[in-house]
């Protein structure tokens, strides 16, 4: 039986005082009760002061020896798991606190109500998923001997710990308290709690002024400290990139490269170290990683291989990645995120890489499997929030239909009604769930080193599964799931799964590696979801491992030295850094320039995507990254020295992520790559003449220094005259007009006829504007001279050999871009073929004149038919040049 308590007006409460037999007669069953609230009231340097409050509670029916007992149930409070004690329920907090000040926290008002004749089940201890707790009988022991309140205080402060930026400390309140003898349940529906130093306390400073704030990280805070709102308007920190750390063997260095380079480019700064250079230990890694953090600033460690090539700490039994991830303190709130791409061969890091980009880039959604989920669940319980696992997965599924979620499947032991069928599920059904494709798979139950009890669903079924293009990310509540140090475990197989070369599985997990026990991984899993769904306010963050790890430190607030010990062996199988995705991908809208001047230092890009983030990289390299405000982002950068082209790469939500656009800065090199020669009159006076407007100026450019604009590829047509004005300097208040007339691309020349006011020796740029808005720059040293006839000489620095450049996206679905540069005119043919040798696809056979030059391929063959997934290998031939590579096609 379940019922209301709701808490009347104080002039009814006299009665319910009076009359507490009359309570239990007219109360209506609901399933959930109001949450408890906890608000901030205020906050300054030193002083947070908070109100808990609570409107109404439930109440369980429990059969134990001594009859009929209640269990409390309240949205937002969790259960004491004191063994054989009155499992009551608490709230929990975490507060931003002074850097090495003790704290003290008072209760300033107080208001409560008692129930009087209430018989408190007593809690039944903090169980391990190996143990069925509908089989532990409950047991009163020594507390229901004494005639006092227990607990006998409203609150507790944890230890202090340190998250990155921020000195922390979580507050315990105890609303409920319980006398076993008098039976009587006193419930304090408003507590006002005030966290200040103690008067002994010695303290360092203030909460420490905050410069810049890893993006991730901020969004943890907003919703982990109540009071970070108040430093965050009192300090006002910059938002900053994280940058990654890549851990690995020689031997995968290659097999991982091509993320690093997404990773670059798409705007995480990343740096790849073999483990050779720091030692195969957990201690050296720890030691290097600590260092990095402190030196260079770090969000994401991703170790490349097993246990064997990585070694992992061992903590309660089981192997524990994430005591990488504690720098800071001496606690168990992780201050980056550390995850395992576990491989035992280049074919292992080769799937789980391919399978992030794809996800990333190329996200196949076409069907709305990214709308669909998967939850499976034991009977057994209950656990957290009083739950059984398939309630607790049945409330979590909840959340994702009132988000973007369409469907999800319900696979429950029992018979538990709604989508779930009639007895027991089995894998069969998994695969079936899978390979239909879904976006995640939240599981609660028994599991082993390779397996799932709900279901059966094993190792030996993941390898079979067909969901290509369709990997879910997985939260997993289960014991021994990620044990990837005894064996191949079911995390492992995940992550590894191919079927016909292809991968399948899930893109990442989240999974133990020890027994868990009930209570607290489930709060961790709830805040997941919660987070996931953005219904915490403010905090919309969705990397994999932000997600993840925020869910464990509000396990760790609820449950303390129990959660510490989930939190340890609860381990990110995967990128960390990974954009999870729930929706369809959206096409993003952006607009910018088309060309970025040499000695340019920003672009501005407009985007239909707030939060975006977008990231300039020329070479592989970043060179700036902001994230899109108000449809808008000025990403600012040392001045370009050079001609090259920049990437344009966004990575958004439920966007289409990838490289969305390239662009090239056409100019001409600094540092005197044309050379001018006087061809007429040479002798200069000194000083040098004034030059009268209309003069003309003879300039020869020799051939072997020319360099070519195409302005085929622009559209401008023949004899199109256009026109630009530029500066000739501070020093100058003249403005120069350049008269330039198009020719077609068979004229031994270009001329462009121009006039000045006044034309110092000195390096000048001429920007010349075609009417597509295309800007060229022409880059003469002018040495004044006397008056002459024209400019000849076409503009484009030429490439100085042949070359074939690896494709890009690689891999790729379903497009990818190939490179080429020519020296000289040349017969230019490119080819595809399959592995076998066979030709597929005839991409250009035609005469090309010099230039850098880039192709398409949509992965169709010469008749236009798509060609599937697999290796293939493009092929130039130019003049003497031949030249092949490989690049993948992932669908």
């Amino acid at each position: 039986m379940k019922i209301k308590i709701n808490f009347l007006p104080l002039s009814i409460l006299i009665v319910v005082f009076l009359h507490s037999t009359l309570y239990s007669q007219g109360l209506a069953e609901r399933k959930w009760a109001n949450s408890a609230k906890i608000e901030l009231i205020s906050a300054d340097n030193y002083e947070t002061t908070i109100k808990v409050s609570i409107s109404d509670f439930d109440m369980n029916d429990v059969q134990t020896q001594r009859g009929i007992a209640k269990k409390l149930i309240l949205k937002n409070a969790y259960p004491f798991i004191e063994k054989d004690a009155p499992e009551l329920l608490k709230v929990s907090v975490s507060v931003a606190i002074p850097f090495g000040a003790e704290m003290e926290a008072e209760v300033i008002s107080k208001q409560y109500t008692d129930f009087q004749n209430i018989l408190v089940a007593p809690s039944k201890g903090n169980l391990t998923r190996d143990i069925n707790p509908s089989s532990v009988p409950y047991n009163f022991g020594k507390i229901y001997q004494l005639n006092e309140f227990y607990p006998n205080k409203l609150t507790e402060l944890q230890s202090p710990y340190i998250m990155r930026d921020i000195t922390g400390q979580a507050l315990s309140v105890y609303p409920f308290q319980y006398n076993p003898q008098t039976k009587v349940l006193r419930v304090f529906n408003e507590l006002i709690i005030k966290i200040k130093p103690s008067s002994s306390s010695n303290i360092l400073a203030s909460n420490k002024q905050i410069n810049k704030v890893d993006s991730e990280f901020e969004k943890i805070y907003l919703k982990h400290f109540i009071n970070y709102p108040f430093l965050k308007t009192k300090y006002t920190p910059v938002s900053e990139n994280g940058k990654m750390l890549i851990i690995c063997p020689d031997m995968f260095m290659s097999a991982i490269q091509p993320l690093v380079d997404w990773r670059r480019i798409s705007g995480t700064p990343t740096e790849v170290v073999d483990i050779s250079t720091i030692g195969a230990t957990t201690t050296a890694i720890k030691n290097y990683i600590s260092n990095y953090y402190n030196t260079n600033g770090l969000t994401y460690v991703i170790l490349v291989g097993d246990a064997p090539q990585i070694p992992t700490f061992t903590v309660s039994g089981g192997g524990s990645d994430n005591t990488y991830s504690y720098l800071v303190g001496n606690d168990h709130y992780p201050d980056i995120f550390v995850g395992r791409i576990s491989a035992e061969n280049i074919t292992h890091v080769q799937t789980q890489v391919q399978k992030i980009l794809s996800y990333e880039i190329y996200p196949q959604s076409n069907d709305g499997w990214l709308n669909r989920g998967i939850g499976i669940a034991s009977q057994e319980g209950p656990g957290d929030n009083n739950e059984y696992d398939y309630q607790h997965v049945r409330s979590m599924r909840q959340d994702l239909l009132n988000y973007e979620y369409v469907s999800m499947s319900e696979l429950y032991e029992g018979n538990q009604g709604g989508m779930d069928a009639n007895g027991d599920p089995t894998a069969a059904m998994v695969s079936d769930e899978v390979n239909n494709g879904a976006s995640i798979i939240l599981y609660t139950g028994h599991g082993s080193n390779t397996s799932w009890g709900t279901t059966g669903f094993s190792n030996t079924n993941i390898n079979s599964l067909t969901n290509y293009n369709k990997w879910p990310f997985i939260w997993a509540v289960a014991c021994v799931n990620g044990n990837f140090t005894s064996t191949t475990c079911f995390a492992e197989a995940w992550l590894r799964a191919t079927n016909n070369g292809q991968p399948t599985g899930a893109i990442a997990t989240l999974m133990s590696t020890i027994n868990q026990s009930w209570n607290p991984p489930m709060c961790g899993q709830d805040e997941m979801v919660d987070i996931l769904t953005e219904q915490v306010n403010g905090n919309i963050k969705r990397s994999f491992g932000a997600i993840s790890m925020h869910g464990c430190m509000k396990m760790n607030d609820v449950y303390g030295t129990q959660g510490d010990e989930m939190t340890d062996t609860w381990n990110i199988f995967g990128d960390p850094s990974l954009f999870v995705r729930t929706d369809t991908a959206k096409t993003m809208n952006i607009s910018h320039s088309n060309i970025a001047l040499l000695g340019a230092t920003s672009v501005q890009i407009q985007c239909n995507t707030n939060d975006a983030k977008v990231t300039l990289s020329i070479n592989g390299n970043a060179i700036a990254s902001e994230f899109v405000v108000n449809n808008n982002a000025v990403l600012n950068f040392s001045p370009l020295t050079q001609l090259d082209s920049i990437k344009v790469a966004l990575r958004g939500i439920t966007q289409l992520q990838g490289r969305v656009l390239e662009t090239y800065g056409i100019g001409s090199q600094l540092g005197g790559k044309l050379l001018a020669s006087i061809t007429a009159i040479p002798t200069l006076t000194s000083p040098p003449p004034v030059v009268n407007n209309g003069a003309e100026y003879p300039y020869q450019i020799p051939y072997p220094n020319w360099v070519k604009v195409d302005l085929r590829q622009f559209k401008l047509t023949a004899d199109k005259s256009f026109v630009v004005q530029f500066p000739v300097g501070a020093a100058y208040p003249a403005t120069n007009r350049v008269m330039c007339t198009y020719y077609p691309s068979d004229a031994s020349y270009h001329s462009f006829a121009y006039q000045s006011t006044n034309n110092p020796p000195r390096w000048v740029y001429y920007s010349v504007s075609g009417r597509d808005g295309y800007i060229f720059l022409f880059l003469i040293r002018a040495y004044v001279s006397s008056p002459g006839t024209n400019i000849e000489g076409p503009i484009e620095i030429l490439p100085s050999a042949f070359s074939l450049e690896q494709n890009y996206p690689n891999p790729f679905n379903p497009e990818t871009i190939i490179s080429y540069s020519l020296p000289k005119q040349s017969r230019v043919q490119i080819k595809i073929f399959d592995i076998t040798g066979k030709e597929i696809r005839t991409l250009i056979d035609e005469e090309r004149a010099a230039g850098k030059y880039n192709i398409l391929w949509d992965s169709r063959n010469n008749l236009g038919q798509k060609v599937s997934s697999g290796i293939y290998i493009y092929k130039i031939i130019a003049d003497n040049f031949v030249q092949t590579k490989k690049m993948v096609l992932a669908k």
